[in-house]
C-alpha cells in the first residue's frame, strides 16, 4: 500500500468512529428535540449566530451534521457529505423558521441519519 493510501486509511479510522458518535448523538437529538419549546427568532434580520442562541437544541444539532458534512468531505466520503449536507439545510431552515420542524421532518432527518451511519458501518469493510 503506498504512502497515501496508508493516510487514507489511517484517517478513515478516526473519521468512523467519530462520525459514529456524532450519529448517534445526532439521532438521540432529534428523537428527543421537543418541537412545543422551539421558539420563534424575533428578528429575522440577525445573523446566524443570533438566531441560533434562540434554539440552543437545533443550534447543537445544526452544529454535529455541520462536523460530520466537513470531516467526511476531508476523507474523501462525498455521499456521506452529502446526506449530512441534506440534513444541515433543514435544521438551517428549522433555525430561521422552526415551524419548518414538524413531525412529519423528523423521521425523515432519522432516515437520513440512518442511512449515513450504515454507509460509516461499511467503511473499512471492503
Amino acid at each position: 500500500m503506498s504512502g497515501s493510501g496508508r493516510d487514507t486509511q489511517k484517517w478513515l479510522a478516526r473519521f468512523k468512529p467519530e462520525a459514529t458518535r456524532h450519529l448517534a448523538e445526532l439521532a438521540r437529538g432529534l428523537q428527543q428535540l421537543d418541537l412545543q419549546t422551539l421558539r420563534k427568532p424575533v428578528n429575522l434580520k440577525a445573523t446566524f449566530q443570533e438566531i441560533a442562541q434562540v434554539n440552543p437544541e437545533l443550534r447543537e444539532l445544526y452544529r454535529l451534521v455541520h462536523t460530520l458534512k466537513g470531516s467526511a468531505g476531508m476523507v474523501g466520503q462525498a455521499e456521506i457529505a452529502g446526506l449530512a449536507e441534506s440534513i444541515e439545510k433543514e435544521l438551517a431552515n428549522a433555525l430561521f423558521d422552526p415551524a419548518c420542524f414538524d413531525e412529519a421532518l423528523r423521521p425523515k432527518l432519522l432516515g437520513l441519519t440512518d442511512q449515513i451511519t450504515e454507509k460509516v458501518r461499511q467503511i473499512g469493510q471492503d
